[in-house]
């Protein structure tokens, strides 16, 4: 550069400067907090007893709708995305050592009681002296018994959950011929291998 440059000049000092040029402006997206094949809560209008699960299954149309597998109802429903909520966080792990506490489970999974012994055998016995327990064991045909980790034994009774042990019942026809009267299942029976002697 000259020396000449470096001098301001009045013609110099009268300009303005020159303001930045505004950045153009792009449509501002929302962030989806549901993508594609994320579980979420569906709770609609009617309120918090017709809450079902749903795994989204489609990006936000214009309305801010979205397609959803829902487990209620076994099939696509159209929902808002104002209506998702999260899947609540589940609990922690249990941690720490094996106990001689078990936690007694109907086939429901609904904890009914818990025993102190040394294993399952006598933990069996203990149990079956609860009033609660044989009533369901009776009903059940039996309950379940699961040993406690030292962590569980602060959760009061009634809050830990086993695993149903209860199976969707099998499709059955009853069929009347006579008089007798048999249930056939709708299931195709097992073939039998042939025996070739």
């Amino acid at each position: 550069m000259s020396k000449s440059s470096d001098v301001p000049t009045a013609s110099m000092a009268a300009a303005p400067a020159a303001a930045p040029a505004p950045a153009p402006t792009a449509p501002v997206e929302s962030r989806n907090p549901f993508p594609v094949a994320t579980p979420a809560v569906y709770v609609p209008e009617e309120g918090e007893e017709q809450r079902d699960i749903v795994i989204v299954m489609s990006e936000p149309d214009a309305d801010n709708t979205v397609t959803a597998h829902s487990v209620k109802h076994n099939g696509s429903i159209r929902v808002p995305l104002t209506t998702l909520q999260p899947l609540p966080e589940l609990p922690p792990e249990p941690e720490g050592e094996v106990t001689e506490w078990w936690t007694v489970t109907d086939a429901g999974g609904v904890e009914l009681a818990r025993v102190q012994a040394p294993d399952d055998p006598r933990a069996r016995k203990v149990a079956l002296r609860d009033s609660k327990v044989a009533a369901a064991s009776r009903r059940d045909n039996g309950f379940a018994l699961r040993r406690l980790l030292s962590s569980e034994l602060e959760l009061p009774l009634g809050e830990l959950r086993g695993l149903p042990r209860i199976a969707p019942a099998e499709p059955r026809i009853t069929v009347t011929t006579g008089y007798t009267q048999k249930a056939v299942s709708t299931r195709s029976p097992r073939p039998r291998p042939r025996s070739d002697s």
